[in-house]
């Protein structure tokens, strides 16, 4: 968390990456839980990630939550928005899609097809471009070392989002027998939505670097569960 810390850069500023190439990220919760975007750019070798989170109003204050999180300060500063009513909107969602849409070169979006079925069929059909991420270590493990890589070497930069700060001091590494690597939490309470949706961007930023260069996958293949 010191090397994640070092990070972070407060005077970091979307507005200044408008028309930039970029790669979204979603982890679409239940709908009752938090849901986080993550818009990921890259200039030369850096990487800059800027989250949005969401939450149902009613459940700000769920035992779910209340005992974890400082969800409450977290809206009052900015860091996440509410969507009326005890479900998550998803209307409001897509409206922060489309925003990003119009704002910056969107490469690739990536979705988890769990929760998202109307929603994107409705991006793709106004030409969106969606593609499926399952959450699966052979998804992740790729994506979650080149983070690893990129913090400790100094290459990743975040606003100084305590959201984002607070979920990736919950993720427990998992690592199966071929050394692949997944993202877990402890307990149900401690949500890593933010970094789920860093990694779902990280993927698509290594799939398509969008520069015209070689895709990680394509220089040393996919990693096999």
């Amino acid at each position: 968390m010191e090397k994640w810390n070092s990070c972070g850069d407060e005077q970091l500023s979307i507005d200044d990456f408008e028309t930039e190439d970029c790669w979204i990220g979603m982890d679409l919760s239940s709908k009752i839980d938090v849901t986080a975007i993550t818009i990921l750019f890259k200039r030369g070798g850096q990487y800059f990630a800027f989250n949005k989170y969401f939450l149902p109003r009613d459940n700000v204050h769920s035992d779910a939550h209340a005992k974890s999180a400082h969800f409450e300060g977290w809206v009052k500063d900015g860091w996440m928005t509410l969507t009326e009513g005890n479900m998550i909107d998803l209307d409001v969602i897509e409206e922060s899609i489309r925003e990003a849409l119009t704002r910056f070169n969107v490469l690739a979006i990536g979705y988890d097809p769990w929760q998202a079925s109307q929603m994107v069929g409705r991006l793709m059909n106004d030409g969106a471009p969606m593609v499926e991420i399952r959450p699966t270590v052979n998804n992740f493990s790729d994506p979650m070392k080149t983070l690893e890589a990129l913090v400790l070497g100094g290459n990743f930069h975040h606003k100084n989002d305590p959201v984002l700060a607070w979920m990736t001091s919950n993720v427990v590494c998992h690592r199966d027998a071929k050394d692949n690597i997944y993202p877990r939490k402890e307990q149900p309470q401690n949500k890593i939505d933010g970094v789920v949706s860093l990694v779902t961007a990280l993927n698509r930023a290594l799939a398509d670097p969008g520069d015209g260069g070689k895709s990680i996958y394509e220089e040393r293949g996919i990693t096999v569960i």
